[in-house]
């Protein structure tokens, strides 16, 4: 999922994918990532080689640059899936993790 330890954002403007942004990760490998929409932003859960889940957000049109929120823990090895649920009632998600 990320190329030489940089991870790039995309956004389609008009048929065209525009890069709106970039996570530098070095050596730390990321494998998976999960997006959700929450309100009039996204938040961008990232998990790989370091074994934590990064939380990012940035404006819902993309403007902004991602703004690293907290990192989780939880796995003892590095993290190859993530996957949040849909809403469960009226802001409520759960998020899985595997390792």
């Amino acid at each position: 999922m990320c190329s030489g330890g940089v991870l790039n954002l995309y956004s389609n403007v008009e048929g065209n994918f525009i890069k709106k942004s970039s996570l530098l990760f070095g050596r730390n490998l990321q494998e998976t990532f999960c997006m959700i929409d929450v309100g009039n932003h996204l938040m961008l859960m990232i998990g790989g080689y370091d074994s934590k889940i990064h939380v990012y957000t940035t404006k819902r049109n993309m403007v902004d640059e991602l703004t690293f929120r907290f990192s989780m823990l939880g796995h003892l090895d590095s993290i190859k899936d993530l996957s949040i649920s849909p809403a469960l009632g009226k802001d409520t998600h759960y998020l899985a993790s595997g390792s």
